[in-house]
C-alpha cells in the first residue's frame, strides 16, 4: 500500500486571502460568566480583518447552549458543519473563542486534528496560530485538551454530588413540576420554597389553576376516566398544557405518574424513602396509589377508548363456563343497532345486549341509592388508619407488577422475583386486613346514596364499569332453551331470572343476590 504523502505545511505568518472558518460555542451559561456567541464571533470577525483572510457568512457556526461534554445531551449540528466543511476542503483556517470552544473530549480533539492535518487547515485560538502538522504545536493543544477534560469530569461530578446531596435535604431539583411554583430571594437568588401555584395567594387551589388541575387529573382517573376523555376535555376548556399549548396523553400520564404531588423525593429514578421534602402534597396518597393501581392494570394496556362502546361486554361472565360475555355485531347488518352478548369461550349463554343493560342498570342504580348499602360502605371509610392501609395495599400492587414485568423481559431472575412476590403479597394482604373490606373505593365517592340515580345518568360508560366492577360480580345463566338462550324478538325468560348476583361491597357482600 503506498504512503500517503505528507500533509502540504502552510506559511502560518502570511494568512492573507484564506478561507476562515469561526466557530462559536457556549454551553448554558447561568453565572453570566462565559464569553456569549454573539461576543465569540465579534472578536473573530475583528482577527479576520486584521489578518487580511476571507470569511463568508455561511462559515460562522454557533452552537449556543451546546456542551461539547461526553455528558452532553445535544446535538452540536453546527460543529458537525463546520466537520463537513474541512473535510469538502472549503476551509483554510479555522478560528476559536478558545480550544474548549471546540471539544472537551480527547477524542473529538484528536478526529479534529487529524481532519485538519490531511485537509492543511490552520487553527487558530484567539490570535494565536497553530498548524496541525506540527508536533510540538499539538502536543501543546493535545495537553490543554486532556485539561479541559478532566475539567468537564471534575465539574460534572461535583454537579452530581451537589445534586444528591440537594436531593437528600428534601430540596426540589430539575424542573419545577406543573401545579407547583418556585419562589426565590430577591437578592440571593436562592430558592425559597416550592408551593401549589394556585393563583390566588390564599392557600386555596382555585378552578382551572395548575394545582386545581393536577388534583382534577387524579380524581378524575380515580372515578373511571380514561386518558384520552381527560386529554380531550382540557383542550377543550382551553387549558394550557404543562409544556404549553395543547395536553397530550403523553402529558396528562406523566402527571398522573409523578411521586412529588405526594411529597416525595425522586433522585435519579429512585425514590428516597424518609427524606422530608420541602414541598406540601398536591394529592393523598390513598388517592394516588389508587391511581397508580389502574395504569398499572394488564388489563388496562390492550383497552382504546373507541373499544369502550359496550356497557358489559367482557364484564359479565358465563354462568356455565365462567368465560366473558362479548358482543357481538351480526344483528348490526341488518340495519337495526342490536347487538347481542354471547359466551366469548365457547357459546354456552347469549342475550341481547339491550335487555341485560337495562335490567342491570336499574338493579346498579338500585343498590347505589339504598341508604343501608351507603350507610355500611361510609362505615370506617374516613379513618387515616384505613386510608394509609389503602395507599400502602395500592402501592404494593404497583411494585409487584413493575416486578413482573421485569421478570417477564429477564431484567430479575425467577428467584429474585418469587422472594419479592412472597413478600409484597404478604404486605397486601396484612393492608388489606386493616383497610377494611367495606371502606368506600374512589371510584364510588359521590355517587352512592340520594343522588346516586342522577349521578348515574351523568356518568359515561367507561366510568359505569368502573362501577359495576367495583361493586358485582354478574354471570348469566341459560335460560333453559337452547344452547345460546336469545332470541332476535328478546329473551325467552325473563332477564332477572338468568342473572345471578354477588356482591363485592356493602350487606350481603362474598354471598350471591
Amino acid at each position: 500500500m503506498p504512503r500517503r504523502p505528507p500533509a502540504k505545511r502552510r506559511d502560518i505568518n502570511d494568512l492573507s486571502d484564506l478561507r476562515v472558518g469561526l466557530y462559536c460555542r457556549v454551553s448554558l451559561d447561568k453565572g453570566g460568566t462565559e464569553k456569549s456567541v454573539d461576543d465569540q464571533e465579534a472578536v473573530g470577525r475583528q482577527w479576520v480583518e486584521r489578518a487580511g483572510a476571507k470569511l463568508e457568512e455561511r462559515h460562522v457556526y454557533r452552537d449556543a447552549d451546546r456542551s461539547a461534554s461526553r455528558f452532553a445531551t445535544k446535538q452540536r449540528e453546527n460543529f458537525n458543519r463546520l466537520l463537513g466543511d474541512i473535510e469538502a476542503g472549503e476551509l483554510d483556517v479555522v478560528w476559536f473563542w478558545e480550544l474548549s470552544r471546540s471539544q472537551r473530549r480527547l477524542d473529538v480533539f484528536a478526529r479534529l486534528r487529524d481532519l485538519c492535518r490531511e485537509q492543511s487547515v490552520l487553527w487558530v485560538i484567539r490570535d494565536r496560530v497553530y498548524d496541525p502538522t506540527n508536533y510540538a504545536d499539538m502536543m501543546t493543544l493535545g495537553m490543554l485538551s486532556v485539561i479541559g477534560e478532566n475539567e468537564s469530569e471534575m465539574t460534572s461530578l461535583r454537579v452530581l454530588r451537589g445534586k444528591a446531596a440537594s436531593a437528600a435535604r428534601g430540596r426540589p431539583g430539575g424542573r419545577c413540576p406543573y401545579g407547583y411554583r418556585r419562589v426565590y430571594d430577591p437578592n440571593t437568588r436562592q430558592l425559597v420554597r416550592q408551593e401549589p401555584d394556585i393563583w390566588d395567594g390564599n392557600g386555596r387551589a382555585i378552578e382551572d389553576s395548575p394545582a386545581w388541575i393536577v388534583r382534577e387529573i387524579y380524581d378524575r382517573y380515580a372515578a373511571g376516566e380514561g386518558t384520552i376523555a381527560i386529554m380531550r376535555d382540557l383542550n377543550r376548556r382551553g387549558i394550557p398544557a404543562a409544556e404549553g399549548g395543547q395536553w397530550r396523553s403523553a402529558s396528562v400520564l406523566k402527571i398522573a405518574k409523578k411521586r412529588a404531588y405526594i411529597a416525595q423525593q425522586v433522585y435519579q429514578g429512585k425514590v428516597l424513602e424518609g427524606v422530608k421534602v420541602l414541598w406540601p402534597p398536591l394529592v393523598d396518597e390513598e388517592t394516588f396509589w389508587a391511581v397508580q393501581r389502574i395504569l398499572s392494570d394488564p388489563k388496562r394496556t390492550t383497552w382504546r377508548p373507541a373499544r369502550a362502546r359496550h356497557l358489559l361486554s367482557h364484564l359479565v361472565r358465563c354462568g356455565v363456563c365462567g368465560g366473558p360475555l362479548v358482543a357481538h355485531g351480526a344483528g348490526n347488518r341488518t340495519g337495526t343497532g342490536i347487538y347481542d352478548l354471547a359466551c366469548g369461550s365457547k357459546g354456552c349463554v347469549g342475550i341481547l345486549e339491550a335487555a341485560l343493560d337495562d335490567y342491570v342498570e336499574r338493579v346498579v342504580v338500585k343498590w347505589l341509592s339504598d341508604p343501608d348499602v351507603a350507610a355500611e360502605l361510609a362505615q370506617g371509610g374516613d379513618s387515616a388508619a384505613a386510608a394509609a392501609a389503602r395507599a400502602d395495599a395500592d402501592r404494593c400492587r404497583v411494585e409487584l407488577e413493575e416486578w413482573r414485568q421485569l421478570a417477564e423481559v429477564g431484567e430479575v431472575s425467577a428467584p429474585s422475583f418469587a422472594r419479592a412476590e412472597k413478600g409484597l403479597l404478604k404486605r397486601i394482604g396484612e393492608a388489606e386486613r386493616l383497610a377494611q373490606e367495606a371502606t368506600l373505593p374512589p371510584v364510588l365517592v359521590g355517587n352512592i346514596g340520594p343522588q346516586a340515580k342522577a349521578g348515574w345518568e351523568q356518568l359515561d360508560r367507561a366510568a359505569k364499569r368502573q362501577i359495576i366492577t367495583a361493586i358485582a360480580d354478574i354471570r348469566l345463566k341459560p335460560s333453559g332453551r337452547g344452547s345460546r338462550g336469545r332470541s332476535r324478538k328478546g329473551p325467552r325468560v325473563p332477564v332477572k331470572d338468568r342473572v345471578e348476583w354477588r356482591w363485592l361491597l356493602g350487606p350481603g357482600s362474598n354471598s350471591d343476590g
